[in-house]
């Protein structure tokens, strides 16, 4: 039923809110032809600033407690070197495709020998270069810490390792008919533009993945695909003495082991045998 819990009195806002109200101020302004016509970076900062104010106002009243306002300013800083990028990607020749658009509903992944099932997503934006006949598929990133695609897509130091994350090559492929379609022998280009704590990080940020790193992405997609056909669910190496079905199951109540747990909610006693 989607029902949530509702308070209009938070101390602190957590970090996925914040970062929802900056996607609302550039929602706002990628589907505002008039906003992005604007070529001074000072007056599109001024912009995003008051959209991003008014989605705070919704959400947090005129009148937030003082850890909510510090954090709200904190946020406001990065529009200043946004908006400086922003300008100066529309004098390369980037203009906004298009918005928040979600994957076809045809688009599925179909293992041999399995049912396909229909991958979902919504894209952040799409950029478009007719000169280049190129397209930028863009994830806004608010996170401190600047983090590249390669880092957050792939393990190991060097970005090399086994996949952790998809989703760069899942929009590529959900989205890659309709655009060489739409503009026809034209590139795709992956990546984050990033609004991070650190300024001069802030802006495009390309995932520099090789057509056989792609082509690798979409295997290990199918293949979560048919784990899932088959209800293979391998829960790898335990974790001391986690169960991760132990609150559903309550094994500390019922037995199964001679633990118990206490009223503060963690458990003491030694672990019995699975």
């Amino acid at each position: 039923e989607r029902i949530e819990s509702v308070d209009d009195d938070p101390r602190e806002i957590p970090v996925p809110d914040l970062g929802t109200l900056v996607h609302a101020a550039l929602r706002g302004f990628a589907q505002d032809r008039a906003l992005q016509s604007i070529a001074d970076a000072e007056i599109l900062c001024r912009e995003l600033t008051a959209r991003f104010d008014a989605a705070a106002r919704e959400a947090f009243g005129t009148r937030p407690l003082p850890a909510v306002r510090l954090q709200l300013d904190v946020m406001r800083q990065r529009f200043a070197p946004f908006a400086a990028w922003q300008v100066a990607h529309a004098a390369e020749g980037w203009r906004i495709h298009g918005a928040e658009l979600k994957l076809p509903a045809t688009f599925a992944i179909a293992p041999d020998g399995a049912a396909p099932m229909r991958i979902t997503g919504q894209i952040d934006r799409i950029d478009r270069h007719e000169s280049r006949k190129a397209w930028r598929i863009i994830d806004y990133k608010t996170g401190d810490a600047g983090s590249t695609p390669r880092e957050t897509h792939r393990r190991g130091k060097s970005g090399t390792g086994p996949w952790k994350d998809l989703q760069l090559p899942l929009y590529r492929e959900g989205m890659r008919k309709s655009l060489i379609t739409a503009m026809a022998g034209s590139t795709i280009e992956l990546g984050y533009v990033r609004l991070p704590a650190n300024p001069r990080a802030a802006g495009w940020c390309a995932a520099d993945f090789s057509a056989e790193e792609l082509a690798e992405a979409m295997e290990v997609a199918t293949g979560v695909v048919l784990a899932i056909r088959r209800g293979d669910f391998p829960l790898g190496d335990p974790l001391g003495w986690d169960d991760p079905y132990e609150d559903i199951l309550q094994t500390y109540v019922f037995g199964g082991d001679d633990r118990h747990r206490d009223e503060d909610g963690s458990i003491t006693g030694n672990g019995g045998d699975a």
